[in-house]
């Protein structure tokens, strides 16, 4: 426990001790404790009772649940509203009972918490599992009533692409519109899901004030503060392999995370990723792998996989750090694998776009905001992390006309995968509030993204086939590929191709863009 919370654990005891009062927040007791109530706390004697509400210490907050059991160990715990979420908490936890309700915090405000409120709570307390059971039944059932009816299936990626198209054109206005559009829960999980919820959870604070952006903050610290703390991690690591790398005289870039680390932009920590991309001439790998391994790091696949990794993949396989501590690291000599995308992106093609950036004493190669730009958009393909989207979109505001027009007709260039790369820039474009042309194709691909992103996941998670015939406009090399990318069986391929007309006629009922 650090001594922040030590702090605030005895500060909360002595105010039970005292029966101060404290302001209500969340919905997790509800309807009985709503947001705005006032609770007169009272200390805690180690003797809970089943029904009483109770205050103890969460992984990042202070809770207050109904006890629902006493056990050996301490005291069982729910929510009001999440009778299905049950917590086991050690009476050294518990920090004080709650011993009258009052209606808000005005002096005159009348207490609430009478016979029938009683009496209600003890219906909670004592008939939990009851009442979990029928919370799982009633959400078994809106479950399947959304799989059989599209039309009636919740988008929630469309307000999670509006969000972020106004954190990126900097409207509060447009901000507050998007989240107040859609159910807090799936916003969460849906920016959660596409590694966005510290980009979210930062630009919230201009609503500060707002119910809905205050909610959803909340909501959001559990993800943001992991982000935060990986990315605080990688600073010093990044550091030392560009120390590593540049005393063995290895041109190399930082690419992606390690660059926005580096270079020390405002928002890195909301970008946490697993591991350390690198980008280094195709003649150079072995001699990058060689500087790492002298100071700890190792290839932990067998010589058979790092050959497979050189041959269909377009980076080396992972550097592990010493003792496991810290990302692993990846040597790219390329942005995309061979065969998928048809523009040159390795080091000769990208070297007239690498900037230097100095680091204190470090100085290590970046790419300017035009490849920045291009990687986002090839990372995007496929539009399973909008933070992708997202990036590029930034990077493609920080471009002129010109450059502009020049990435339009690269893009234009594109042999192997045309639509989705298009596509993927147009929807960048799209957040940036940049004009972009959209073809048939690409424009049919987007709407189809958007709705596989919000479909059951049953369905949602096998749609290869449908990826696999938009890649290649039919099935060609880079069809089979895609298919096959992380060798499946053959029953497993009959499988995913056999949903692929389920998964078409559900995206087809669904209403939205």
């Amino acid at each position: 426990m650090t001594e922040r919370s030590e702090r605030t654990d005895q500060i909360l005891r002595l105010s039970a001790a005292s029966g101060a009062r404290l302001a209500m927040r969340g919905a997790s007791m509800t309807p009985l404790f709503r947001e705005g109530m006032v609770l007169r706390v009272g200390p805690y004697t180690g003797a809970a009772r089943v029904g009483d509400v109770v205050i103890f210490r969460g992984i990042d907050k202070l809770i207050a649940h109904r006890v629902i059991a006493v056990t050996a160990a301490g005291i069982r715990t729910a929510g009001d509203a999440q009778p299905h979420i049950i917590e086991d908490v050690p009476h050294r936890d518990v920090l004080a009972t709650i011993q009258a309700v009052y209606a808000s915090g005005q002096p005159e405000a009348p207490r609430i918490d009478g016979v029938l409120f009683a009496l209600r709570g003890q219906y909670y307390a004592h008939c939990h599992r009851l009442r979990a059971a029928l919370h799982r039944l009633g959400y078994l059932f809106s479950a399947a009533f959304q799989f059989g009816f599209p039309s009636r299936r919740p988008r929630t990626q469309p307000a999670l692409v509006a969000a972020l198209s106004a954190i990126v054109r900097n409207d509060t206005s447009a901000l507050a519109t998007a989240i107040a559009s859609v159910e807090p829960v799936r916003f969460v999980q849906t920016a959660t899901r596409h590694r966005c919820a510290g980009i979210v959870s930062d630009a919230l604070r201009a609503l500060d004030g707002d119910p809905v952006a205050d909610r959803l903050r909340r909501m959001l610290v559990p993800a943001t503060r992991i982000d935060a703390v990986t990315s605080i991690a990688r600073r010093s690591q990044i550091g030392a392999i560009v120390r590593f790398l540049s005393e063995a005289h290895v041109p190399f870039a930082l690419l992606k995370g390690a660059a926005r680390v580096f270079r020390g932009e405002d928002g890195s920590a909301h970008h946490a990723s697993c591991d350390i991309d690198i980008l280094v001439p195709a003649d150079k790998a072995d001699a990058a792998a060689v500087a790492l391994q002298r100071h700890g790091y190792t290839f932990r696949a067998s010589e058979l996989a790092q050959a497979r990794y050189r041959k269909s993949h377009h980076h080396l396989a992972a550097l592990h750090p010493p003792k496991r501590n810290g990302a692993f690291v990846e040597l790219h000599v390329a942005l995309a694998p061979p065969g998928l995308v048809g523009l040159p992106t390795d080091w000769a093609a990208l070297e007239p776009h690498l900037v230097f950036v100095e680091n204190n004493e470090s100085r290590a190669r970046c790419f300017d905001a035009f490849a920045t730009a291009l990687h986002g958009a090839i990372h995007a393909i496929g539009h399973e992390r909008l933070r992708d989207t997202f990036l590029c979109a930034r990077a493609l505001r920080a471009l002129d006309p010109h450059e502009l027009e020049r990435l339009r007709i690269l893009a234009g260039t594109e042999p192997i995968d045309p639509v989705r790369l298009n596509a993927s820039l147009a929807l960048a474009a799209q957040m940036a509030g940049l004009e972009w042309n959209v073809d048939a194709r690409s424009d049919a691909y987007l709407r189809w993204t958007g709705r596989r992103d919000d479909m059951p996941r049953l369905l949602g998670a096998r749609t290869v086939g449908v990826e696999a015939w938009f890649a290649a406009e039919g099935w060609n090399e880079l069809a089979k590929r895609i298919l096959t990318l992380d060798r499946p069986s053959l029953r497993q391929i009959a499988g995913r191709l056999a949903l692929t007309p389920l998964a078409l006629f559900y995206a087809a009922r669904m209403q939205g863009p």
